[in-house]
C-alpha cells in the first residue's frame, strides 16, 4: 500500500492546482476525482447535443496570474483565448447570443424583444413581458 502525504478530494481546476503546489513543495499527493475526467469548470463537455463548451471558461478572470507563472501553466498547454462572443441554447430551440461587440448585442436583444411583443402583447420590460425570455419566431 502507497503512503501520500496529502489526499486531494476533487480534481477540479482547484483542488489540481493545490495538488500542484504540494507536490511542488515535496508532498507526495494522490487526487481523487469521481468523474472519469479532471477539470472541473475548465474542462469542455457537451452540454448539448453536438455543442462542446468549456464549462465556465469565462471565470478564468479570476485565476490568479502568480498562479499561471508560479505552476508554469504556458508551458503544459495553458492558452487562454478572448471571449468574442457567447451562444446560450435555451430550451425551446431558440439561443441567446451575446458578442464583445456592444451594438451587435443591442441588435440581438432587439430582435428578442420585437418578438417579445408579438407573442405577449407588451414590450420585454421588467414590468411589461409576462415571459422570463421569448424567441425571434415570437413563441415563448
Amino acid at each position: 500500500m502507497k503512503a501520500y502525504d496529502v489526499i486531494v478530494v476533487g480534481g477540479g481546476h482547484n483542488g489540481l492546482a493545490c495538488a500542484a503546489y504540494l507536490a511542488r513543495a515535496g508532498r507526495k499527493v494522490l487526487v481523487l476525482e469521481r468523474n472519469d475526467r479532471v477539470g472541473g469548470a475548465a474542462m469542455s463537455e457537451e452540454v448539448f447535443p453536438g455543442f462542446r463548451f468549456s464549462v465556465f471558461s469565462y471565470v478564468v478572470s479570476l485565476l490568479r496570474p502568480e498562479i499561471i507563472r508560479e505552476l508554469e501553466l504556458a508551458r503544459h498547454g495553458l492558452h487562454i483565448l478572448p471571449l468574442e462572443s457567447t451562444l446560450t441554447p435555451l430550451a425551446n430551440n431558440d439561443y441567446l447570443a451575446q458578442w464583445s461587440d456592444h451594438d451587435q448585442n443591442r441588435r440581438e436583444l432587439r430582435s428578442i424583444r420585437a418578438s417579445c411583443s408579438i407573442c405577449c402583447g407588451s414590450a420585454a420590460t421588467s414590468a411589461g413581458c409576462r415571459k422570463r425570455i421569448c424567441t425571434r419566431s415570437g413563441s415563448c
